[in-house]
């Protein structure tokens, strides 16, 4: 099973979400993400096996750390390839840095590998074309209430990707 570690998001910030993403697909002719898969990564864990998923969902249930509060920022995009992948930023947070430095540290005895940096976002479109960015829209400054951690597994569920929630860890 393909598994990440991330922060789930409240319904209405996702559905702000996913208008600000219809408009951009228009112009970028790109995937957009799915309403329901919108959250913020903290630890990409790739493919693990059962036993290996237990171990982590036990090491999770043990980190404390303080509810936080996240804002969102502008709309911006990195390239991938030939394509872009748009995203919305988050204001710097020192918390929400903690708080993956924390998760890091209680899967590190599991000897698991944590794929690619640290750079939290919430992805809106993949394999978009490039916009200029004077034409790319935000939302409006929203406040993301971090109150827990969420195991996800990433599969394909009758052909759609799909973001499962295993686990959620409340945050003290």
């Amino acid at each position: 099973m393909r598994l990440f570690i991330g922060l789930a998001l409240n319904t209405d910030l996702k559905q702000k979400l996913y208008t600000l993403s219809q408009n951009l697909v228009k112009d970028t002719m790109g995937r957009a993400t799915s309403v329901d898969n919108y959250h913020i990564t903290l630890a990409y864990l790739g493919e693990v096996d059962e036993a290996q998923c237990e171990l982590i969902k036990t090491s999770l249930q043990t980190l404390d750390y303080p509810r936080f509060e996240l804002y969102t920022d502008q709309t911006s995009y990195f390239q991938k390839g030939e394509r872009y992948i748009y995203f919305t930023s988050l204001k710097p947070s020192a918390a929400l840095h903690e708080l993956y430095q924390k998760v890091i540290e209680h899967i590190k005895p599991l000897s698991l590998t944590v794929s690619g940096a640290f750079h939290p976002h919430i992805t809106l479109i993949r394999q978009g074309r490039a916009l200029p960015f004077f034409k790319l829209t935000s939302l409006d400054e929203s406040l993301i209430e971090v109150s827990s951690i969420t195991l996800f597994e990433s599969h394909s569920i009758d052909g759609v990707l799909t973001y499962t929630p295993i686990l959620h860890h409340n945050l003290i």
